[in-house]
């Protein structure tokens, strides 16, 4: 692999590079602690798959001088109270999964260090430690990588995974705000909605689901590449693009930077389609969709809704593509979705709620997730040192085949593709949607 595991780099002094919070730094709260019963979508990922196979996470490029493997331990011993994901576990009750405080983790078991014996594999380090089964399921499920290189050291790479029924997009940039000094995500959390949004409205939205489900036990399969059955074995690709260029792109087709990527994204199947010979169709994705509310912004847990669009992959207009997806996300009907998705999934029965969620996410109608992030970049991380990159990957659930997040982090925007092996573009997807993206660009 060329990477040798729990080798500190040589040379760098044992003081906590990191800084660290006062006693009256609000980070410092106390998280409450007992047993309660998880929420639904937490307990459906804890049961869907194998343990390794839902596993989500962020990468964080850094310049400055490593920290010793002790200093990050400390580092993050210090601010575990603030950081419930990684203090807690789920363990089987009597009816459904609960959350359980874990005794102060063992961070021998969490935090670990890898070295990059060949410079050249510098680039691939990431991927490679995600390969790494996490810690045992009596831990709570999470790790931490500080990547090192024997060849430089004023550059390190820190990476989190984590078990998705501990964490959603939300929760895993609140870790990267708290161990990265990274600003808080101000789009993660939603107000307090109001106590009625009316008979009306929730029961609207309660047959859209209806719907959703309703479509997960059709038959049929999506047309090719997206038809070929999970194997269960996942890989990881990447790529970027400058934030100018997505920029650009959007304001050519008069949208945002999200619906830009999703544009390029029905336009990447579109081309995959048209090289097979296969007559370009319609593909269902999810895009995930916060739920949290203000109070919500540290809990552990999944505070998410899923919005199943369509990518019109049949056309071949930029400019129509884009409108065809806007009038998808239209925010109004997306807000009304949200609040409405979280009050059934509070109110309904338990196991009924259970069960639409596994029905909503088969993924032999839906067999790709999309998700856009941003993030503000450029702060500082550490005393000596600065965030320099940064990107979040996700996990398909074990019926689908991909995963794609577009990562928005200063003047990058990094493109993590999660994808099952039975996906035959599936090593070659960031690349073809950097080309995609460049045709849209001229001819948008």
């Amino acid at each position: 692999m060329g990477l040798d595991k729990g080798v500190p780099a040589s040379g760098i002094r044992d003081s906590d590079r990191f800084g660290s919070t006062s006693a009256n730094d609000p980070l410092q709260r106390v998280p409450s602690a007992g047993r309660k019963r998880a929420d639904r979508i937490s307990q459906v990922f804890h049961q869907l798959g194998t343990p390794d196979q839902l596993i989500v996470g962020w990468t964080g490029r850094l310049s400055g001088q490593p920290p010793t493997l002790a200093a990050l331990r400390s580092h993050v011993h210090e601010r575990l109270s603030t950081l419930p994901a990684l203090t807690h576990r789920l363990t089987p009750g009597s009816r459904a999964p609960h959350w359980e405080p874990a005794s102060p983790p063992d961070l021998r078991k969490h935090v670990h260090a890898l070295r990059v014996a060949n410079p050249a594999a510098w680039q691939d380090a990431p991927s490679q430690a995600q390969a790494l089964p996490l810690p045992p399921e009596h831990h709570p499920r999470w790790d931490l990588w500080l990547i090192t290189r024997y060849d430089v050291n004023h550059e390190y790479v820190l990476l989190l995974r984590i078990h998705h029924a501990l964490a959603d997009g939300a929760g895993i940039l609140h870790v990267a705000h708290v161990l990265l000094a990274l600003p808080p995500w101000q789009g993660t959390t939603r107000p307090q909605p109001p106590q009625a949004l009316g008979l009306l409205r929730d029961t609207r939205e309660a047959c859209r689901l209806t719907r959703d489900v309703a479509a997960s036990l059709r038959p049929g399969r999506p047309a090719p590449p997206f038809h070929q059955l999970p194997t269960g074995r996942r890989s990881y690709a990447s790529a970027s693009v400058s934030t100018q260029h997505m920029r650009e792109l959007a304001g050519a087709l008069d949208t945002s930077i999200s619906k830009a990527f999703l544009t390029a994204l029905a336009a990447t199947v579109r081309g995959v389609a048209l090289s097979d010979g296969t007559a370009p169709t319609p593909l269902a994705v999810f895009w995930p969709l916060s739920t949290r509310q203000a109070t919500e912004q540290e809990a552990a847990g999944n505070f998410i809704s899923m919005a199943r669009i369509w990518l019109p992959c049949d056309d071949g207009s930029p400019a129509s593509s884009a409108e065809r997806i806007a009038a998808q996300l239209v925010p109004e009907a997306i807000e009304q979705r949200v609040a409405a998705s979280r009050r059934l999934l509070r109110h309904a029965p338990p196991g009924t709620a259970r069960w639409m969620i596994r029905r909503w996410m088969r993924g032999r109608l839906t067999p790709l997730t999309a998700t856009y992030l941003s993030v503000s970049g450029g702060h500082t991380a550490a005393q000596e040192g600065k965030t320099t990159g940064f990107s979040i990957w996700g996990a398909p659930v074990p019926t689908q085949l991909c995963h794609v997040t577009l990562t928005r982090f200063g003047d990058q925007c990094e493109l993590s593709v999660v994808y099952d092996e039975a996906l035959s573009c599936g090593a070659a997807f960031p690349r073809l949607w950097q080309a995609a993206l460049e045709n849209l660009r001229e001819h948008a």
